[in-house]
């Protein structure tokens, strides 16, 4: 739904183990809606069939069997509303197919008519030509959002989100169709047979929808209304279960949206199915009884999801093969479980640490998040080739789905002291050697750095994509004998660190910066006492957030070191002396300040002012 800032962070750590697999691969010549039927059951997970870009706020879009285009409605923000039209191949072929609205939402069509609902009025939309040929207004609304189309009667159903109401369209004009205490946020809508779902957003709890979070006790339900009698039913599978906002139907299974969390459900008699846990954002949904489509308002995109079986695991040796020794997470972070039964990962920037083995169907884990004991359980596992199920309690509790995701990238940096007479030896061939790497498939980042102060002094810092290309790098520098041709070089032998960014910033391309000579570049090394990691983790996460932002700033990362749990490393690189003086002076960094002053071993501190070496 259209304005929703404050989105609910739901914490499901408690879960995580960390795995992923592959199924067995379909018959390629199964059509894709006889596959699609013999996977939708009650309980299905599901794939990216395609992914667009390029829309405004998209709340909605409409999809149905017998019609052969999708409509997305953008809402835009503060500025006018739109509907595109776009194929079921995924290619938009009209951006701006209909203008002039204002915040266009849910929509549905009726006789070669597509309805939307726009705030306070609903537009009746040619099918032909994109012309609006008809307008109804609820002034008194407070933001019409869904809107549902009885086929065989004509009889239209708009929700009104804020408003707590649902109105109809009857007598030429708009009016209140049913309003209730036990749904204070109707957001999305769905006609079934003689019934009308309504997917409440959640409670209101004296809150209303702008509130600061959204708790688990104060989430959704799913509403039965008949539409003769207007009697409602809670679907009681569906209680509390999300913050929903879209409703549909697929292949006779009902399926729901939940905004903030990212989503999406399904429900039976008996149960609900967590299906996919994506974006926060994910809107108002729709079918057209094959494939899923789903817009996410705060990304700018439609995606187009195919149903797909879920894989249970039962035994480890399966576990094994389709799950261990693979990274899988969200947006709060990433883990692994190692096939000799070790768990390990960040999540929300702490540490998790743990053990796993197996028992009867179930993975068994005993794992720790920073200081937090997580205890122990026996959980389900079920896979696809992309994605995760953990369903806590042997199946019984609460569920999460996780995404497949690549090898987390490798960051190393090497400490070189070379014999005065042999720096000119080094240079040359580490630069003819960073030439060769940087061409390497795999590597995002090389540099030869030397100490200003210390000119005998070099640092080498290099990002690679994973695992499997740095082992091939590393058996590719061995063929080229680097090492032998720089060792008389050598005042001792090197020294290398692996470091795991703290807080990562992946949208900058550092890989091609090239320096001048009045920026500052600068590494830290150091170690601090036992007792400080929580408190100083913290505020570097926060002074490296501000740092960033700062305009004299070009990097700013902060690194742990893998196997040294108390050493840490800063890389800085600024515009110039006066940027980092300024940086000196900031409130925030007089605090971390003092707290490394208090935190650090001051026998343990190396800094690194550098030039970076370039042919």
């Amino acid at each position: 739904m259209k304005n929703l800032k404050n989105i609910i962070v739901v914490l499901f750590v408690l879960i995580l183990a960390g795995c992923k697999g592959k199924t067995t691969p379909k018959n390629e010549k199964v059509s894709e809606i006889q596959e699609s039927r013999s996977v939708i059951t009650n309980d299905f997970s599901v794939a990216v069939k395609w992914e667009i870009g390029g829309f405004k706020m998209p709340e909605s879009v409409y999809a149905s069997t017998n019609h052969k285009w999708l409509y997305v409605s953008n809402t835009n923000g503060p500025a006018p509303g739109f509907i595109s039209r776009v194929s079921k191949d995924g290619v938009i072929d009209n951006l701006n197919w209909v203008t002039g609205l204002t915040s266009p939402t849910g929509s549905d069509i009726y006789e070669n008519t597509l309805y939307v609902a726009d705030q306070k009025q609903v537009h009746l939309i040619n099918l032909d030509n994109g012309s609006i040929v008809k307008s109804y207004a609820a002034n008194e609304a407070g933001s019409l959002n869904d809107l549902a189309i009885n086929q065989k009667t004509g009889q239209v159903f708009i929700s009104d989100v804020p408003g707590g109401k649902i109105y109809t369209i009857e007598n030429d004009k708009l009016v209140v169709w049913l309003q209730s205490d036990k749904i204070p946020f109707p957001n999305g809508v769905y006609v079934e047979n003689n019934s009308l779902v309504v997917a409440n957003y959640g409670l209101e709890n004296g809150e209303g929808l702008m509130r600061a979070t959204w708790k688990p006790e104060d989430f959704g339900s799913l509403y039965n209304v008949d539409i003769t009698s207007k009697k409602l039913e809670l679907i009681a599978t569906s209680d509390k279960k999300g913050v929903f906002d879209g409703v549909t139907s697929i292949n006779g299974v009902l399926l729901a949206s939940s905004n903030p969390t990212g989503q999406l459900f399904t429900f039976d008699e008996d149960k609900s199915y967590l299906i996919d846990a994506s974006s926060k954002g994910i809107a108002d949904i729709n079918t057209d009884g094959k494939i899923i489509y789903a817009p996410y308002i705060f990304d700018n995109k439609l995606v187009a999801y195919k149903p797909t079986p879920w894989d249970r695991v039962t035994t480890k040796a399966e576990y094994i093969e389709k799950g261990a020794d693979n990274y899988y997470g969200d947006e709060g972070g990433t883990s692994i479980a190692t096939s000799d039964g070790i768990i390990k990962g960040s999540f929300g920037g702490q540490e998790l640490k743990g053990t796993w083995d197996w028992q009867d169907e179930f993975f068994c884990r005993t794992s720790t998040l920073g200081t937090m004991d997580l205890g122990s359980d026996c959980i389900q596992i079920d896979v696809t080739d992309t994605k995760m199920r953990l369903i806590l309690n042997k199946g019984t509790g609460m569920s999460v789905v996780y995404d497949k995701k690549k090898d987390p990238e490798i960051t190393i940096l090497s400490t070189f002291k070379i014999k005065p007479e042999k720096v000119e030896l080094f240079k040359k061939e580490m630069l003819a050697n960073q030439d060769v790497v940087r061409k390497e498939k795999g590597t995002l980042e090389m540099k030869l750095f030397q100490d200003k102060n210390n000119l005998e002094n070099f640092l080498v810092f290099g990002i690679n994509e994973g695992k499997k290309t740095l082992e091939s790098h590393s058996e590719a520098v061995d063929k080229r004998g680097i090492a032998d041709r720089v060792k008389s070089a050598l005042i001792e032998a090197p020294k290398t660190l692996f470091l795991n960014n703290e807080k990562p910033l992946p949208t900058n391309d550092f890989s091609q910066i090239k320096v001048d000579n009045n920026e500052v570049l600068l590494f830290s090394i150091f170690e601090i006492k036992e007792g400080y990691k929580e408190k100083f983790v913290k505020q570097l996460i926060k002074h490296t957030e501000l740092t960033r932002q700062e305009e004299g700033n070009i990097r700013f990362d902060f690194y742990s070191i893998n196997g040294k749990e108390n050493t840490f490393v800063f890389q800085e690189h600024w515009k110039n002396e006066e940027a980092g003086a300024f940086h000196r002076k900031q409130p925030y960094t007089q605090e971390t300040g003092a707290i490394m002053k208090e935190a650090i071993i001051a026998s343990t501190m190396q800094a690194f002012f550098v030039n970076q070496i370039e042919k």
